[in-house]
């Protein structure tokens, strides 16, 4: 949602996911033919495990900071400008 706090966003995306993965499980049938011996179960761990692995890493934030300083001097520069432009 547009104008959300980044917590309110954060929530707002996991009560969609969440609603997202309760409707697609609700649409499966519990009982499974053709998958040999694996139960549903089983199933749906294979699947989350296949999900989890597209996950990327977490960031190394101190890495990125040292790689890409934030130059404080250009941000307030641009915020100047940025506000002198609006007030004319």
């Amino acid at each position: 949602m547009f104008g959300f706090h980044d917590n309110a966003n954060i929530s707002c995306a996991l009560g969609e996911t969440k609603a997202l993965f309760d409707t697609a499980l609700s649409l499966q049938s519990k009982s499974v033919s053709g998958e040999g011996s694996r139960s549903w179960g089983e199933i749906v761990e294979d699947l989350a495990k296949e999900i989890q692995s597209k996950i990327p890493e977490p960031f190394d934030i101190e890495k990125v900071l040292i790689l890409f300083p934030v130059r404080y001097e250009v941000n307030y520069r641009s915020r100047y400008f940025m506000y002198s432009n609006t007030i004319e």
